[in-house]
């Protein structure tokens, strides 16, 4: 007897003994007969089932009708995604943030499914029957940051207007939708998430705003810049003006201790820094032993950011970042020499300059242990360029200036004096000697530890000293 002609009784006996929906689902596409009786059992069997493969199939391709026939049948859909299976492991990059966890990949829940395929009628649907919004899926990432991911703009404001909440705090991963935008450098979901921002900042009558975190906007600023994504500096400024832009990066660090300013000096960005400090940053905060802006500027030759920085950075860090334009290695850099000393630089240090440097990093500071704390004069001296040394005392140097540090890479053997003593020592530059002589240099000058022995001794003078038991 042909299977088509089976008796109903008998194919409903065989129906109620499988158990796997694929078979089901096989004997259902037999033909029109098969398809009555057998198509309500598969759904019925996928709702005891519980595993919401027909709803799962349906949310990715869009078919709600099914999704309804399969709730018909019994089917039950739970309000949130089982909660993730994870371990650690070595830190790697997930959508522009590092993590160390790692999730067992399992089916997503339908409305993750949904989100993920762009289908906004289903996305109502399910949350609807309570489906949360704030819901997320096997790695953990809630629905708002899937549209984002997928590059659905129209689902972010589906879901915006659903109420999915920006500014929740990732424990497993620190991926936040605006970051993860600024990430991709989606220009369009930036601003959809901003003006959503904007729009409940100004509504009075909601207690809790649904806008990102500042941390989450210092990270999405962050990522916008390592990306190279320039054009989205600007909409996540003025989005938020409040946000600190003083920050340090991540890890891994592009730049040691990098903040906004510091990358923006580094790349040669100068419209970015000119953002930034219009915006607030001050290039004169304290970043420990690491250089300040302007000596970045000056290390990578950026001759505009050293002009826009030299004004408005402090009169000691100036001074440094003109030596350390004149230790540039492999040959002094005389035109950042020369901008910098345009620009109002002083050419050497004052009295009470270590203790104001010491106090801003926060440790002990001597002037003359690190290159650029050399005073500008010894380092042109001892880089035998007779051009700076004219520029520098043309612009009031000292040609008596004292130096008492380091030794010098160029001489060795030498710690302590002062320019002429310097050039003579040297031996290979008879101009510079000559033209300081000329200036009034003293071969005995800068000699600072005498001086401070002299200077002790002065304090002792007419003190007598009796020996303990004597006479």
């Amino acid at each position: 007897m042909s299977v088509l002609f089976i008796p109903t009784e008998i194919l409903l006996q065989i129906a109620t003994q499988i158990t796997c929906i694929h078979t089901l689902h096989a004997l259902a596409l037999g033909n029109h007969r098969f398809h009555a009786l057998f198509d309500p059992i598969l759904y019925q069997q996928d709702a005891r089932d519980g595993l919401l493969t027909a709803i799962r199939w349906a949310s990715e391709h869009g078919k709600i009708k099914l999704i309804k026939k399969s709730l018909s049948h019994g089917a039950r859909i739970p309000p949130h995604q089982t909660y993730p299976t994870f371990s650690e492991g070595k830190s790697r990059l997930v959508h522009g943030r590092m993590s160390s966890y790692y999730f067992e990949d399992y089916p997503s829940h339908p409305l993750c499914v949904a989100v993920e395929n762009r289908h906004a009628d289903i996305v109502h649907l399910l949350v609807a029957l309570g489906g949360s919004i704030d819901m997320r899926n096997s790695q953990w990432q809630p629905l708002l940051s899937l549209a984002v991911i997928h590059g659905h703009p129209d689902m972010v404001r589906t879901l915006l207007h659903l109420g999915a909440p920006q500014d929740r705090d990732q424990y497993f991963n620190r991926n936040s939708p605006i970051q993860i935008a600024a990430f991709r450098g989606d220009e369009e979901i930036v601003r959809i998430l901003l003006q959503h921002h904007n729009r409940n900042s100004n509504n009075n009558s909601s207690p809790h705003p649904n806008r990102p975190t500042a941390q989450q906007m210092q990270s999405a600023l962050e990522c916008a810049l390592l990306q190279h994504h320039l054009h989205l500096v600007a909409p996540l400024l003025h989005s938020d003006p409040g946000v600190n832009l003083e920050f340090y990066f991540d890890f891994p660090q592009p730049y040691p201790r990098c903040t906004p300013l510091i990358w923006a000096v580094e790349e040669g960005q100068l419209e970015l820094a000119q953002l930034l400090l219009r915006n607030g940053v001050d290039p004169n905060r304290p970043y420990g032993w690491d250089k300040p802006p302007l000596l970045r500027a000056v290390a990578k030759g950026h001759e505009d950011m050293i002009r826009l920085l030299t004004p408005i950075t402090h009169r000691i860090q100036v001074t440094r970042a003109l030596s350390l334009s004149i230790m540039h290695i492999p040959h002094p850099d005389e035109l950042s020499a020369q901008i910098l000393l345009e620009n109002g630089a002083k050419p050497e240090f004052e009295k009470g300059d270590e203790a104001a440097l010491t106090q801003h990093h926060s440790n002990q500071c001597l002037l003359g242990w690190t290159v650029e704390l050399v005073p500008p004069l010894i380092c042109a001296v001892s880089r035998g360029c007779i051009s700076l040394v004219r520029l520098l005392v043309e612009h009031g140097a000292d040609v008596n200036v004292g130096y008492d540090g380091r030794s010098l890479d160029d001489v060795p053997d030498w710690d302590e004096g002062g320019p002429l003593l310097l050039a003579m020592k040297m031996g290979n530059n008879e101009d510079i000697v000559r033209f300081l002589r000329g200036r009034g240099a003293d071969e005995e000058a800068g000699k600072v530890r005498g001086r401070r022995a002299a200077e002790l001794a002065e304090q002792f003078v007419g003190w007598s000293y009796t020996r303990p038991g004597a006479g």
